[in-house]
């Protein structure tokens, strides 16, 4: 039987409790939905059974606590919807059993780390709504299992890398709102024509932007 602790959708407020870092035996904690500020523990890290670990939709602010990074066995990370204000940590490449990585719309800033590209479970990978100023890293054709692949609403420049083409899985990949340039590499397009994945959603409506047939555009 799995340890499960679900207190999610309480209203909960003030800093997160540190009794929550000695339940060892959870598997599952949900504690999103809330109004819980302040950093998250280091002291986290001694949940290394935890498989599931959802924080999003707090207030939780100060980066991504170091001991996020030594729970090796999740499986599930979401921390959407806080005010971290910090980066994205080169040791999230720890994490190798992670399939699905939710961390959209919590200010988190600097590159995004070539580290991703060890997650090669990853099934879904959100990093929109953030504030990362980096070159999307070649690393990420590495995720050959990702079915969706979301970070638009960022700062990221330069071309898209064709390697992005080797995401035979993919459904859906949204780019837009960055300042990416170039045309979109004909493997990522063959994906839209002979694969499973939707038009890519880019920002392609005028020739300073990305060149691509094969996106839904935005300005």
């Amino acid at each position: 039987i799995k340890a499960f602790l679900d207190i999610s959708g309480n209203s909960l407020d003030g800093s997160m409790p540190s009794a929550l870092t000695r339940l060892t035996n959870l598997e599952v904690m949900s504690v999103g939905l809330n109004k819980l500020n302040g950093v998250i523990p280091s002291e986290i890290g001694a949940l290394i059974l935890l498989r599931i670990l959802v924080l999003g939709d707090n207030k939780l602010v100060g980066g991504l606590s170091s001991g996020l990074w030594d729970l090796t066995n999740l499986v599930t990370l979401g921390i959407s919807g806080n005010e971290f204000g910090e980066p994205l940590s080169s040791r999230i490449g720890q994490l190798t059993k992670l399939s699905h990585l939710e961390a959209s719309t919590s200010e988190i800033s600097g590159t995004l780390p070539t580290e991703l590209g060890k997650l090669t479970e990853l099934e879904h990978l959100s990093l929109h709504s953030n504030k990362f100023i980096s070159r999307i890293p070649t690393e990420l054709g590495l995720l050959t299992k990702l079915t969706t692949l979301r970070i638009h609403l960022n700062g990221l420049d330069g071309t898209i890398p064709s390697t992005l083409g080797n995401l035979v899985q993919a459904q859906d990949i949204s780019l837009n709102g960055n300042m990416l340039v170039g045309t979109m590499p004909y493997d990522i397009c063959k994906l839209v024509d002979f694969g499973m994945l939707n038009p890519v959603r880019a920002d392609c409506l005028t020739g300073d932007e990305v060149i691509c047939n094969c996106c839904f555009c935005f300005a």
